[in-house]
Formats: C-alpha cells, sequence, structure tokens
C-alpha cells in the first residue's frame, strides 16, 4: 500500500462528514463547502440548517475550482474511487495469470515441437484468443 492510500484510508476512518458536497460561493472571496442533505436538499442560505465542512477564504484566481474540487473530493467518492481501483487491479491481475497461462501453453508446445516461428505464431491466432479473453475477442 502507498503512503498515499493509506493517509486516504487513514482520514476516511476519522469518520469525515461523508457526501455528498457542495461548493456555495458565501462573498466575493469566501467559498462553503457544505453537506447536501440527506434529502436531496441544498441549503441555499447561511441560516438553513446545514453542516459546514470547510470555508475557503484565500483570494486567488484558482479559489471557486479549489472549491469545486473539495466539494467532489468527499469521502463517498474516494472510497467509491478506492473500491473502483481495487476493483480493477483484481481484473487486471487476473488477466495477467490468464496471459501467463496462455504464454506457457505455447512455450511449451514449441518446446516440445520444435516449432518454427510461423508455426508458433499461427497457434497463437488459433488459440490466443479463447485463452487471453472468454469474453472478447480483438483481431490479431
Amino acid at each position: 500500500m502507498t503512503t498515499t492510500r493509506a493517509a486516504i484510508e487513514q482520514a476516511l476512518a476519522a469518520g469525515p462528514t461523508d457526501g455528498p458536497w457542495i461548493a456555495r460561493q458565501e462573498f466575493a472571496n469566501r467559498w462553503r463547502i457544505e453537506q447536501v442533505a440527506e434529502d436531496g436538499f441544498i441549503p441555499l442560505s447561511v441560516g438553513l440548517a446545514c453542516t459546514t465542512i470547510l470555508e475557503v477564504g484565500v483570494t486567488n484566481h484558482n479559489t471557486a475550482a479549489n472549491a469545486g474540487l473539495m466539494a467532489s473530493c468527499n469521502p463517498a467518492a474516494i472510497r467509491q474511487l478506492l473500491a473502483d481501483h481495487d476493483a480493477e487491479k483484481k481484473a487486471l491481475e487476473d488477466e495477467l495469470v490468464r496471459v501467463r497461462g496462455a504464454l506457457h501453453i505455447i512455450a511449451a508446445q514449441s518446446i516440445a515441437d520444435d516449432w518454427t516461428a510461423a508455426e508458433a505464431l499461427g497457434f497463437i491466432k488459433a488459440h490466443a484468443r479463447a485463452a487471453l479473453s472468454p469474453t472478447t475477442t480483438k483481431e490479431i
């Protein structure tokens, strides 16, 4: 696990306010990051009940972009990104196992039968599609 991922997981485990969040400009140089209510209602004024996550009061040309990014990176979104990453990593690891298995078969067969390069390529064309990807095929 990377140091960055460990830091993210530690921050998520600390119990931050889940999203979704919104970024709302309060004044010319102040943005509020607020939690959207469970019923989907977005607070429109400071007087309404809402959870203020963060107030961004730095004035520069990036303030609106920074506030929008912070609102988008709420804990629920980050948890989903981590889960998606883990699923994609597992799928790639599984595919690598299938590719290695197919290459092992090709290597063993070509050594045993003393294949030429053309014979090995013919075997690959005939069998690689099914061995490498049971659900999709590509033209070799």
